[in-house]
């Protein structure tokens, strides 16, 4: 879990003040769950309506795949999770 949320910090995401399990982006807000990742955003290709992704499990693979296929964070992002 730390290493999800040192990933997330070193993107530009910010814990919310008021709910610590959520993590605010400038394109979407990724909520940790105790057995998996909600994320929701805004900017899903082909919509501005809010949208949901929910994981199955806490795999950091699929979140970094999500957040940078539908181009939430920059392909380029700050790794360092798999140290």
């Amino acid at each position: 879990m730390d290493k999800v949320i040192e990933f997330l910090l070193a993107n530009d995401f910010m814990r919310d003040e008021y709910e610590p399990s959520i993590y605010r982006g400038k394109k979407c807000n990724v909520r940790i769950f105790h057995d998996h990742y909600a994320v929701v955003s805004r900017d899903w290709p082909d919509t501005d309506e809010l949208g949901f992704l929910y994981s199955k499990d806490l795999n950091i693979y699929w979140l970094v795949g999500i957040l940078t296929w539908f181009k939430l964070i920059p392909k380029d992002y700050v790794g360092g999770f798999g140290e």
